[in-house]
């Protein structure tokens, strides 16, 4: 995996953050940033910032033959840490109505977490 650089979009707000690529050349790097900045205002820097679009424009749904049969994985139960993990991301999208709950007519596959490469 290719070593990121994390670059400060906005010194007055150090969340807003990007990273980029150690390997890319200076000049691709500097426009890349520059072009960020310049566009930093319309860039959505965390869930809240997405309120106020239609969700039609961004719902997601998943098809699902209704004549599928219905199979139930078995249950993987994750550590606590992942827990707590999956509770606080779950329970920060519904807070701000970014997710709500789907009911399917089959069981779908159990929560997964990936860790971010750098290392959240």
């Amino acid at each position: 995996m290719e070593k990121l650089e994390e670059v400060c979009i906005d010194d007055g707000e150090p969340t807003k953050v990007i990273r980029v690529g150690k390997n890319l050349p200076l000049i691709v790097k500097e426009k890349i940033v520059s072009i960020i900045k310049e566009k930093s205002d319309v860039l959505a820097w965390s869930h809240s910032n997405i309120t106020g679009i239609s969700p039609h424009l961004i719902h997601h749904a998943m098809i699902i033959d209704p004549k599928a049969d219905s199979v139930r994985q078995k249950r993987r139960p994750l550590n606590l840490l992942r827990s707590e993990a999956v509770k606080i991301e779950v329970d920060t999208l519904t807070n701000i109505d970014f997710l709500m709950e789907a009911l399917y007519p089959i069981w779908l596959a159990n929560s997964m977490l990936v860790p971010k490469p750098y290392g959240t």
